[in-house]
């Protein structure tokens, strides 16, 4: 997930000022974990309204880039250590650090190290300061508005600590040194730039013994007035403001004071509160304030405070966020192009890490609300049919809930204890849980909720009652790339979606004649050529199980850009749900084979019955219709087709008759069916769809490859020609294939995809993985595969096991308009590194479109160029290279009819679909008795 998860928390919001509700909030929260700890130190906010994080990670410097959504986008290597303490952003849009390089005094080096660095990590300059007397420090840095860069720090020994500000210019050579103080033992200093090009110092002595020191310089370093005013007072941050003036806020033993003061020190308000611990300060747009605090609770629990004032610091609102139960720190705050806030610090408690803490990101609207409104609850076996989840009763892990809303759905996916909690805005919402077989049925379909304010929490449960005693198996393959020569692994997945024990349960895997069966995870049964049975036993009701299977990829060179397929079949293949009455009891099977040099595609009627009504079957070669034929067949009977075997893809497909029980869509094909040396027609097999919508079966059909890209998404099917045209409705099957192509071991890998907003997420199941892995999904439709203590070892070590994938299916969102295109996309994690971006896979939506062969050109002096193509309405075609000639089109049906005729002069003219019916055509344009040009063209 990009590194980060995903959560849903509670929000208490003691609100003194109500803000009125404007919109839908912008609120989320995101946790970063790390393997021994994790937290955030700074956040900046970038032109685009993403953030850029700075962070530690194992100890380790980290800089983070993350999306406005708060999704890792990448990182900036900083290995070179130079980001030890903070950092800023600079001017012209790289960074700086100020970092202490010794802890110890005397020192025979430099002990304090400016540096600027650009986005990609490389050292711009360095300025070193320090002295093998004393012992030198800095605690914060600031760029003036002179474009030069101040750092304030303490020297000497703990006992004997002097302040001072020092300057350097824009390429870092010192300017001026100011020593402050004098030997006071400040503990802490915080820097801020003023308008004048000066600057405002503070010092305070420690954290039991408070003594505060405060000093105004101007641009060369003199000191224009000092002050030890407010004493006691522990100051955490100073800002200054819009109007020219400074503000700090720190804590003393039993208070916490919020000060603004004039350029020369004059004091225009101050304000305080219980002594709170304070970790950030920023101005917001109208002048007031917002502060962020550290508020300790009993049992070790800490929650962050968010605290904003008007502009004369009286308290508006406060907002605690304690997702979780441990210690909840922010360590800093910046204000939002929205007009929110965005917040970085660390968390730990129960469900994380019990031993580290972890990055903690918060988003909040402008009213502080980052979780706006939970809705909560479990989706539970009812086993006594009460309607209520009890305590005793199963979960339904990975079902997933939806929130069905006027403006937005939201969601979220079932844990192992069947608990969901989904995060929503304001409104009034459907609430329903997907079930993955008509075997379950909720007690209530949707259960209505209004949230009526910020802060609501609702509890709704989703009993689900079974309505047979039956079982209901499901399978699922997916595997590692196939390499022409190599190992691959396939793994099996299988589940009882039903609500009975299956007792005697076998998996039937037919693999490809260029694929050789070297060994599984589990024993072999039987053997029967290329089918191999697999014995798993029972299977529980919603128990799911797997199983890995070996293979190498044949090595005939020719294999490369076929596709080599197998089949999983898992038994009982049968339901007891009740059969609708009107089906005839026909069941069409199609196969297709290669059978010397012809290729041979055939339809069967294997069921009981005999077809009542006529249907229509489709032949296409390679991507264009060639036929389509109507046809009945008595039970048992069948037919064939035969045809020349030229190296083309065929494939043969048929509705399934009326009322059939399942969801199978009859089709098969043939690839490579060629005598002598044709070419070899590569890449449709994945283009259309395969008859694989049953539950018990599955099929996967994969490229044999060479060169590959080793992180990488691809989805079945392909879709139709070059704009990977499917239907409405079209279930996809996405996989996600990820190598360890490091140095070292992969102790976690996480992927993460966020879904196109034209997916469904309500229709989400996971599918097969190479490896054991956690899947997620969260209430914005992002989803999260995390493979925790994967162990993959790096290719050089390892090459087959360094790979993994993971499959899972999903469905556009109902009645798409037609030419909406679904862009998708992951990112992969490997451990705690920068995340890969895969490729983009695209659907668009296309049902009755127009396609056009341009087929052969008789006159090699002419062009003839259709566009769009394919079309909708109309489309152009124009010719090139007649010279203004007259020319015919004729418009023929397969069997020869002539449907359209016109004449025209010049190089162009209109088609109009208006008035074709589905199927296939050709076409021909001539001048005079010449022919021009004879194509093919299919109407959808």
């Amino acid at each position: 997930m990009k590194g980060c998860r995903l959560f849903n928390g509670v929000v208490v919001s003691t609100v003194l000022l109500v803000v009125p509700f404007i919109g839908l909030a912008q609120g989320w929260e995101r946790v970063f974990p790390g393997a021994f700890g994790a937290f955030g130190n700074q956040v900046f906010v970038e032109a685009d309204s993403s953030y850029l994080i700075h962070s530690f990670f194992d100890s380790s410097p980290r800089l983070m880039t993350v999306s406005k959504q708060g999704y890792e986008t990448g990182a900036i290597d900083v290995s070179g250590g130079l980001l030890t303490g903070d950092i800023i952003t600079t001017m012209d849009g790289q960074l700086a650090s100020g970092n202490n390089l010794s802890t110890s005094a005397p020192s025979d080096s430099n002990d304090v190290r400016i540096s600027k660095f650009d986005r990609a990590g490389n050292t711009i300059w360095q300025y070193t300061y320090g002295s093998a007397q004393q012992n030198q420090r800095v605690s914060a840095i600031v760029q003036g508005t002179t474009g030069h860069y101040a750092f304030a720090g303490g020297i000497g020994n703990p006992s004997t600590t002097t302040g001072y500000v020092a300057c350097i210019d824009e390429a870092g050579n010192e300017l001026w040194y100011t020593g402050l103080f004098g030997s006071f033992e400040i503990f802490d200093y915080q820097l801020a730039a003023t308008p004048d090009g000066g600057y405002f110092v503070a010092g305070s002595r420690n954290a039991f013994n408070n003594a505060f020191y405060m000093a105004k310089l101007d641009q060369n370093g003199n000191v224009e007035w000092n002050s030890q005013d407010y004493q006691g007072l522990y100051v955490r941050a100073v800002a200054t403001t819009a109007d020219g003036n400074i503000a700090f806020i720190g804590e003393g033993s039993d208070f916490t004071r919020l000060v603004k003061i004039a350029p020369d020190g004059t004091e225009l308000w101050l304000q305080e509160w219980p002594s709170r611990y304070v970790t950030g300060l920023v101005e917001t747009d109208d002048g007031g304030f917002a502060y962020l605090y550290e508020k300790y609770e009993p049992n070790g629990i800490s929650k962050i405070g968010l605290v904003r004032t008007d502009s004369n610091g009286d308290e508006l609102w406060e907002q605690e966020f304690y997702s979780f139960p441990g210690r909840n720190s922010g360590s800093d705050l910046k204000v939002t192009p929205d007009g929110g806030f965005i917040i970085v610090g660390s968390a730990s408690g129960e469900s994380l890490n019990p031993e580290y803490s972890e990055l903690y990101l918060i988003k909040t609207d402008a009213a502080g609300n980052a979780i706006t409104n939970v809705i909560e609850g479990f989706v539970k076996y009812d086993l006594n049919e009460d309607c209520l989840a009890g305590a005793d009763e199963m979960g339904f892990e990975n079902w997933v809930v939806t929130a069905q809303g006027s403006a937005r759905n939201y969601y979220s996916s079932v844990d192992e204890l069947g608990f969901y909690r989904v995060r929503v805005d304001t409104g009034t919402y459907e609430v329903q849980v997907n079930t993955p077989s008509a075997f379950w049925v909720a007690c209530e379909e949707s259960i209505p909720v209004v949230m009526a304010q910020f802060g609501d929490t609702v509890g709704v449960d989703m009993p689900v009652q079974s309505i047979g005693d039956c079982p209901l198996m499901e399978v699922h393959t997916s595997a590692s790339r196939f390499r022409l020569c190599e190992e691959a692994t396939l793994s099996v997945q299988y589940c009882n979606q039903g609500t009975a024990i299956a007792n005697t349960v076998t998996v039937d895997l037919s693999i490809d004649e260029d694929l050789e069966f070297l060994g599984a995870t589990i024993p072999v049964l039987s053997q029967n050529e290329d089918t191999f049975t697999f014995d798993v036993g029972a299977v529980a009701p919603l128990e799911c199980g797997n199983f890995t299977v070996n293979l190498m990829v044949g090595c005939d060179i020719e294999l490369l850009g076929q596709s080599l397929c197998t089949e999983a079949h898992i038994y009982p293949d049968t339901t007891c749900l009740p059969v609708d009455p009107s089906w005839s009891g026909a069941s069409i099977q199609a196969s297709a084979y290669c059978e010397g040099d012809e290729v041979k595609l055939q339809l069967k009627n294997v069921g009981i019955g005999n077809m009542q009504e006529a249907l229509n079957y489709l032949v296409v070669e390679d991507d264009v219709i060639m036929m389509i034929e109507p046809y009945t067949l008595e039970s048992g009977d069948s037919i064939e087709i035969a045809l020349p075997g030229t190296g083309a893809f065929y494939r043969i497909e048929s509705p399934q008759v009326p009322f059939h029980p399942g969801f199978s869509m009859p089709s098969a094909h043939v690839e490579a069916c060629v005598s002598g040396d044709q070419s070899v027609s590569t890449g449709f097999v994945g283009q259309f769809p395969l008859d694989d919508s049953d539950l018990f079966v599955d099929l996967l059909c994969k490229e044999v490859v060479a060169a590959y890209d080793p992180n990488q998404k691809s989805a079945e099917p392909k879709g139709y020609q070059e704009a990977h045209f499917i239907n409405n409705g079209e279930t996809l099957e996405y996989f996600i294939e990820f190598q360890n192509t490091g140095t070292d071991t992969a102790r976690r890998v996480v992927l993460q995809d966020i879904l196109s907003p034209h997916l469904d997420p309500g229709t989400f199941k996971p599918g097969a993985g190479s490896h054991s892995y956690e899947a997620d999904l969260s209430e914005d439709g992002v989803l999260t595969f995390t493979f925790e203590q994967i162990m993959l070892p790096d290719s050089n070590v390892n090459w087959l096991g360094s790979q993994g994938y993971v499959a899972f299916e999903i469905e556009p969102k109902p009645n798409l308009p037609i030419g909406t295109v679904i862009e998708n996309q992951a990112s992969i994690v490997f451990d705690f590194n920068p995340p890969i971006a895969t490729n983009i896979t695209w659907h668009t939506i296309g049902e009755d479109f127009v396609v056009v062969d341009i087929g052969t050109l008789h006159l090699p002096t002419v062009e003839v160029l259709v566009y769009p193509n394919p079309f909708y309405q109309s489309a152009t075609f124009e010719v090139k290279g007649l010279e203004n000639k007259p020319v015919t089109f004729q418009l023929f049906t397969v069997e020869g009819r002539k449907v359209r005729e016109a004449q025209f002069r010049g190089p162009q003219f209109q088609l109009d679909r208006r008035g074709l019916s589905g199927g296939f055509y050709f076409y021909v344009i001539s001048q005079g008795a010449e022919l021009v040009n004879t194509g093919k063209i299919v109407v959808h």
